[in-house]
């Protein structure tokens, strides 16, 4: 007679118990990891948009706009909101005006949202559409402010401050996750 090796009812029962158990506990840290890595993401993809845009002012020798696709005019603040919500997402284009060669905008790039979870408010020195970061053929900002950025569920220094300078410099800081970001 042939033998044959497998679990019991209870052995498997016991095991996803077990699996069931494990899955429970690390949900929340996972919730941290993934909202830390999303802030993380969304302070790069806007800080190589401003290097870029600054690149590109400088070696084709014409003025770059970026702005928010967020209309909202003003500042803002990471932890309560308001203000220009750039996690809508951006565009960066030389503009008309700035350009002799053209009768239109030109786009270089469009960022679309980052989706709900990500907050990146201007802060200082409002940028938005009406005050919107320009750089110059020689590489200076003519619009200078600070933008914050989070994203809800991080903790720790996963939040992030971009300051652009009038020499067009963009300095990334990070900083603590606003309290109210655990909350959402």
């Amino acid at each position: 007679m042939k033998k044959y090796y497998a679990f019991t009812l209870i052995e498997l029962t016991v095991v996803i118990a077990i699996i069931a158990l494990l899955a429970t506990a690390g949900a929340p840290r996972m919730r941290t990891y993934l909202s830390n890595a999303e802030s993380n993401s969304a302070q790069q993809r806007l800080f190589i948009s401003l290097l870029r845009a600054r690149n590109h002012a400088i070696s084709q020798q014409l003025a770059v706009t970026m702005y928010p696709n967020d209309s909202t005019s003003g500042n803002g603040v990471l932890a309560t909101g308001g203000g220009v919500n750039w996690g809508q997402g951006w565009t960066t284009f030389i503009a008309a005006a700035d350009n002799p060669n053209s009768s239109s905008n030109i786009l270089i790039s469009q960022q679309t949202s980052l989706g709900d979870n990500v907050q990146i408010r201007s802060i200082a020195g409002p940028l938005d559409q009406s005050n919107p970061i320009i750089f110059e053929p020689s590489g200076l900002a003519r619009n200078v402010g600070t933008i914050s950025l989070g994203a809800y569920g991080c903790i720790g220094s996963n939040a992030h401050t971009i300051q652009i300078n009038t020499i067009g410099q963009t300095i990334s800081t990070k900083i603590d996750c606003p309290a109210t970001f655990l909350d959402k």
